[in-house]
């Protein structure tokens, strides 16, 4: 969901974090299941290509949206664009904030209005950039389980996220299934209280590298039985292999590009 401040401004760099992380004097703080999990993510990130992440240029279309993702150090830049019957539509957040433009000029709009539109957009391009987004400093991580998911082996961590820096939204709470072998992440739940509230687990399927960047769509779920905030989305993997999920919707990223952007 929605990162407002840290996970949001912070522009990924890749496995640069970790290494700051593993060699900090934070390190000492966490506990043996904070250090497994923050190794496994670490991993995860190298797995989906985390060292062509830091400075880079990511289009793609998604449902009636065409996307850009700028990503330049500390600087980021997150657009859509898409032609209306007022004109051709950009939105556009950044380091600075969100505005509107339409045929080139800025607009106006209320602020309930444009924090709208700032939240749908973060939100595209957040689940877009994970794993990477898991080294924001207001994410925690905990070892949970081995898990056995379609036969496959696989880590299952928890994210959630500190109050200071961790967004309006920073009580969501996130498990990530990472393969054991792979490395990859393949599947994830989250509950959420922004907005309607519910829980969802995604399936990633279509992986494809571009860019030495691992892209993935989902498959979108939710449960009857798991589905209000609080409900132990742990365990959906479970429901998954017994088909007891039911589908929201397919998210699919069409025409990925990747551009290297020079130093």
């Amino acid at each position: 969901m929605l990162r407002l401040s840290t996970r949001t401004i912070t522009a990924l760099t890749g496995a640069a974090l970790f290494t700051l992380a593993a060699c900090g004097g934070g390190q000492s703080e966490q506990t043996p299941g904070q250090n497994k999990a923050a190794d496994i993510v670490r991993q995860a990130v190298a797995a989906h290509g985390g060292e062509h992440a830091d400075r880079v240029k990511i289009g793609y279309d998604f449902r009636e949206y065409h996307y850009t993702i700028i990503l330049n150090g500390g600087m980021f830049q997150y657009e859509r664009e898409r032609p209306d019957s007022v004109g051709y539509i950009r939105d556009v957040l950044n380091n600075d904030g969100f505005y509107r433009e339409i045929d080139g000029a800025r607009v106006d709009l209320p602020e309930e209005t444009a924090a709208d539109y700032s939240f749908s957009l973060n939100a595209v391009s957040y689940f877009m950039l994970l794993p990477f987004k898991l080294t924001d400093n207001a994410v925690q991580t905990r070892y949970l389980s081995e898990e056995t998911i379609k036969g496959e082996p696989y880590h299952e961590i928890e994210v959630t996220f500190r109050q200071e820096g961790g967004g309006l939204d920073y009580q969501d709470r996130f498990v990530y299934w990472f393969h054991r072998d792979r490395h990859t992440m393949d599947y994830f739940a989250y509950d959420y209280e922004t907005g309607d509230s519910g829980t969802r687990f995604r399936e990633a399927y279509n992986a494809r590298t571009v860019g030495g960047i691992r892209f993935q769509d989902y498959l979108n779920f939710t449960s009857p039985v798991i589905a209000a905030p609080g409900d132990p989305i742990e365990q959906m993997d479970s429901l998954l292999d017994i088909q007891e999920l039911d589908t929201v919707s397919v998210i699919e990223k069409t025409g990925v590009v990747v551009e290297e952007i020079d130093e």
